[in-house]
């Protein structure tokens, strides 16, 4: 029979070396996920391994740019108006690849308050009409477990060759809400370093929200595990694998207005009117999984090991 072959342009990473496999860590994590991964209600996401996403040169257009959600199959790419992503560097800790948000996806890669690479899912249709990417995430439900491991700078302070003016801001937020607080917000908060996540940001009230009132803004690699329960109406967060005292008495679980159960990576709020608060810093793991899960101690313990194999 005879065919014809088509060269077309482009560029894939470098995979010498790399494992294609699954990893002893990777497989101890993995139950705390397979239960709501068919559902498409778990986040992993990892910048560790460069089979995971799609990039030319540290300069490639924003469109190259695809992350993928390895629990819930989601792809993201780029939000629609900014259109930065956050590119790959080495970290000088780790010496492992890692995401810089704060700085465009072009030449020349500066910080620029406007351009902080956050990420979105589009909305994909199979054949036959069906959405297969851009499904709810956040919703109502038992509670949430939240993981994810982060390099804040010190306030205007080069890290990874790149001076922060701005630090901080929202890990994992909802999106396309009708309101310009989101339904569901997990941050390093900008102005005093404390970790804040929000089962619904427009109600900020009591205590319906985690907190630790730490300034995590040093420079330092930090993991943080943050676990809802709503039937026992209680926060746990631990970080570094060190328990915080409890957090009782929460009744609000996530709401998801208009819109709001869709994930947002490295910011929160309203397309396209604006995302805030952007996060500027370094990532280099995040996790979702709906249920108090990680209050589990092997659940958890088998995340921690995997963070920081990250």
């Amino acid at each position: 029979m005879a065919g014809t072959v088509s060269r077309g342009t482009g560029t894939s990473p470098d995979l010498t070396g790399v494992n294609l496999g699954y990893t002893d860590v990777e497989r101890a994590a993995w139950p705390a996920f397979a239960s709501s991964a068919a559902a498409k209600r778990s986040l992993w996401i990892e910048a560790s391994q460069e089979r995971f996403y799609r990039k030319g040169a540290a300069f490639d257009p924003p469109a190259q740019f695809k992350l993928l959600d390895r629990a819930g199959g989601r792809i993201f790419a780029p939000e629609p108006v900014r259109n930065r992503h956050p590119y790959i560097v080495t970290d000088s800790i780790t010496k492992r690849p890692v995401w810089t948000f704060g700085a465009g996806g072009v030449a020349p890669n500066v910080l620029d308050t406007d351009f902080n690479g956050v990420l979105s899912c589009p909305s994909v249709l199979d054949i036959a009409g069906a959405e297969t990417n851009n499904l709810p995430l956040f919703a109502p439900s038992t509670g949430y477990s939240l993981a994810f491991k982060t390099r804040i700078p010190t306030r205007n302070t080069s890290v990874n060759g790149l001076t922060f003016t701005s630090v901080g801001g929202a890990i994992l937020g909802a999106g396309n809400t009708d309101s310009p607080n989101s339904a569901f917000s997990a941050q390093i908060d900008g102005g005093g370093g404390y970790l804040r996540v929000y089962n619904q940001q427009s109600v900020q009230a009591g205590n319906q929200y985690a907190y630790r009132d730490l300034d995590f803004r040093d420079g330092v690699w930090h993991t943080y595990i943050v676990t809802f329960d709503q039937a026992a109406g209680e926060f746990r967060i631990f970080v570094d694998g060190a328990e915080a005292p409890k957090i009782s008495g929460c009744t609000t679980d996530i709401l998801a207005a208009m819109g709001g159960d869709k994930p947002v990576i490295g910011g929160t709020g309203l397309f396209p009117g604006g995302i805030s608060p952007r996060f500027f810093g370094f990532m280099a793991f995040l996790a979702y999984i709906p249920g108090p899960v990680l209050n589990n101690a092997t659940s958890r313990a088998a995340m921690l090991a995997l963070m920081a194999t990250r």
